[in-house]
């Protein structure tokens, strides 16, 4: 799900959808990472089909290409604010960062550039069943613009193909115009769907509490049926509108996570 940071920096640095740069191995010092299924075409691939199917080499050679801290200050410009380490493998989503922040950053693709800050909500009970006030949030925000709107239509373009032809299709069951982005770490830990509709934007994580790999736990599959689904029952009984919303216009940035229980 980070490599749309990468993807961004490329297009706000003169590379365009159709770009291309060959799918092969590569070796940067020790770090050599590989394609999920350790298989590479040798083909060259536009950044559009690249994304769509999310290759691994491809994304660390436009990480190398475009440079590391382009990559990390786009993340930290869109609202990332755990540390980033600008290392090889920061193109493939290395750094730790927080679900509600991603939510978050994914907004202002949405949005047509525009940032919003999040904030989250926990009910709190007395013992005599008292709420607590919650946060309220602003009536308004300022909002402020971190991407041109033409990079912003761009990048929902590539997330809408990746959900329609690519590695997200599963997120199809929301049942109306969304993009979104799929996650896997290497070890099967977290699966996660990242992406937005035409009001909503959402983030999900699966894994296990304790940290242990989750057999066959891949983001196109459980994180993105679980997003589809909760999408399509958000809005179910509205009516579809434009996936690219005004620039400016309010979105709501949800998340949602799911543990299984390490015992």
């Amino acid at each position: 799900a980070f490599k749309t940071f990468v993807y961004l920096a490329a297009l706000e640095n003169g590379l365009q959808p159709s770009s291309k740069l060959r799918d092969t191995p590569i070796q940067l010092g020790t770090y050599a990472p590989k394609n999920y299924g350790g298989r590479y075409s040798g083909e060259l691939l536009t950044l559009a089909d690249a994304y769509r199917r999310s290759v691994n080499t491809i994304a660390v050679k436009l990480g190398e290409r475009v440079d590391r801290p382009r990559v990390a200050a786009m993340a930290e410009r869109l609202g990332i604010t755990t540390p980033i380490v600008v290392e090889p493998s920061i193109s493939l989503g290395t750094s730790e960062v927080k679900i509600l922040e991603l939510a978050a950053a994914y907004v202002a693709i949405a949005n047509g550039g525009y940032k919003v800050q999040p904030y989250a909500i926990r009910t709190v009970t007395l013992p005599r069943g008292e709420a607590l006030e919650p946060y309220e949030a602003p009536a308004s925000q300022d909002y402020a613009r971190v991407l041109k709107a033409r990079h912003a239509s761009q990048m929902a373009a590539l997330m809408d193909a990746a959900v329609s032809q690519g590695t997200g299709r599963n997120a199809r069951s929301a049942k109306r115009p969304v993009a979104g982005k799929t996650g896997t770490t290497q070890r099967g830990q977290d699966g996660w769907f990242v992406g937005f509709s035409d009001r909503l934007t959402a983030a999900v994580w699966v894994g296990r509490d304790d940290n242990a790999p989750v057999k066959g736990l891949t983001g196109g599959g459980m994180p993105a049926r679980i997003w589809g689904d909760f999408i399509f029952a958000a809005q179910q009984g509205e009516q579809p509108g434009s996936l690219l919303r005004r620039a400016g216009a309010p979105n709501i940035a949800l998340q949602a996570q799911r543990s299984a229980s390490g015992s």
